[in-house]
């Protein structure tokens, strides 16, 4: 096995091309939230007090989980996924890299790699998208006075903080940052492009079982709550740069039981009503 030390040209332009993919992503990020600064006040916005409105509209809240219809919100989740995620699949891409070394279709497996580990996040995104509308549809079927989707909001993100502590989330986390382990167990030389698939999309699954309550913060209040999703990025790839992680775990969960008590109070928004 090749150390990437010895390639350190290919190691860069692999990560300067992740790094930029991920850049462009937060640009339309970025134009979507602008085009949200600029949509119809929604019900729940107008409900706001007139300070608490202006900070919630500029900070980018999507008003809607389940009405902005499958298209426009699956287009901001792919964003939102290749913005976020992409940089911390780089110690997987950067396995691959050494594995392919020598090989002629290196490029391509690389590729194939990378497109199963987004698939299975956009497969994430549209069960996420499935589980807001069927809630949003379960909260307008009882009576009116239990019709609390703020509730419904903050308990889901206080849940989410609570996940960081848990075994699951430990073992996921551990799998992320070392996916030599995937590489080992499932790479087959003589089946480079297979491989690459299959080992791209385990370590998706890995991840998602990792990440998966981080990412939802980001969908409770709004899938572009700009904010939210920054904080929600700089976690995750700090998770797999630094070089322990135990110390940030109680950071990432009072981060999520924050948002769900400003959830539970009004203070934010639900994505949904």
């Amino acid at each position: 096995m090749l150390d990437t030390a010895r390639d350190p040209i290919g190691s860069i332009r692999l990560a300067l091309s992740v790094l930029g993919a991920a850049v462009l992503a937060w640009i339309g990020v970025i134009a979507l939230h602008a085009a949200l600064m600029t949509a119809p006040i929604s019900p729940t916005l107008a409900a706001l007090p007139v300070e608490l409105r202006g900070l919630v509209r500029f900070c980018g809240h999507a008003p809607d989980l389940a009405g902005t219809g499958f298209l426009n919100w699956m287009l901001g989740w792919v964003l939102m996924v290749i913005a976020m995620m992409l940089p911390p699949a780089l110690p997987l891409l950067r396995a691959g890299l050494r594995l392919l070394a020598g090989h002629g279709d290196a490029r391509q497996a690389l590729l194939l790699m990378l497109g199963a580990f987004v698939a299975i996040w956009i497969a994430a995104g549209a069960v996420l998208f499935a589980g807001g509308t069927l809630l949003r549809t379960g909260l307008r079927l009882l009576p009116i006075g239990m019709q609390r989707a703020d509730l419904a909001s903050g308990l889901a993100a206080i849940a989410a903080g609570l996940f960081q502590f848990s075994s699951l989330k430990m073992a996921c986390m551990d799998a992320c940052r070392s996916p030599t382990a995937l590489m080992m167990l499932r790479w087959r030389d003589a089946r480079p492009l297979r491989s690459s698939l299959d080992v791209g999309a385990r370590y998706g699954v890995i991840c998602v079982g990792c990440c998966w309550a981080t990412m939802l913060l980001a969908v409770l209040v709004g899938a572009l709550m700009l904010p939210i999703m920054v904080a929600a990025a700089l976690f995750m790839t700090l998770e797999r740069l630094l070089p322990s992680t135990r110390r940030l775990i109680p950071i990432q969960a009072g981060f999520a039981i924050a948002i769900g008590m400003l959830l539970l109070t009004g203070a934010v928004p639900p994505a949904f009503s």
